[in-house]
C-alpha cells in the first residue's frame, strides 16, 4: 500500500524537475543565439562574424576603459576613473608591444627544442599534435551540432 504511493511521489517528483529544468534552461539557449557578434554584408544580410586566431591575451573591446581588478569596489570618482583610464592607454600599446615580443620568443623557443628531437621523434611530435588538431575538431564539431539540434527544438 505504501509502495504505489512512492512510486506515484516519484514519478511526480521527476516530473516536475525536468519541468524546472527544461523551463529554466530555455533563457539560457535564447542568450546564447543573442551573444554571437554578426557582420553585415554589402547585401545587407547578416552573418556570423568569425573570430581571428588569437595570440597571448585578448584584449577587451576597449581596453583603456576599464579599471584595474579590484579598483571596480572601491567607489572611484568620474575624475579618478578618467585619470586611470588615461594611464591605460598610455600603457596599452607598449604592453601590447612586449606581448608581442613574448609570443616571438616562446616559437623561436619552441623551433629551437625541435631542432635537438632527432626525426623519429619530429615525427611522433608531429603525430602527436594531428591528433590534438583532431580531437580539437571534432570536439567542435560535436559541439555545432548539438547547438543545430537545439535550435530546431520549438
Amino acid at each position: 500500500m505504501i509502495l504505489p504511493f512512492r512510486r506515484s511521489l516519484a514519478t511526480f517528483a521527476s516530473a516536475a524537475m525536468m519541468t524546472s529544468l527544461l523551463a529554466g534552461s530555455y533563457p539560457l539557449v535564447a542568450q546564447e543565439g543573442a551573444s554571437k557578434p554578426q557582420t553585415k554584408k554589402a547585401d545587407g544580410k547578416a552573418e556570423p562574424a568569425t573570430p581571428e586566431k588569437a595570440r597571448g591575451k585578448v584584449a577587451p573591446p576597449d581596453p583603456t576603459h576599464r579599471v584595474p581588478p579590484g579598483f571596480s569596489k572601491l567607489n572611484l570618482s568620474d575624475e579618478q576613473k578618467e585619470a586611470i583610464y588615461k594611464i591605460q592607454a598610455k600603457y596599452y600599446s607598449q604592453i601590447q608591444k612586449l606581448e608581442k615580443e613574448a609570443d616571438d620568443l616562446r616559437d623561436k623557443r619552441e623551433k629551437e627544442c625541435e631542432a635537438v628531437l632527432k626525426p623519429a621523434q619530429k615525427r611522433h611530435l608531429a603525430e602527436l599534435e594531428k591528433e590534438k588538431k583532431d580531437a580539437a575538431a571534432a570536439r567542435r564539431a560535436a559541439a555545432a551540432k548539438e547547438a543545430e539540434k537545439e535550435r530546431e527544438k520549438p
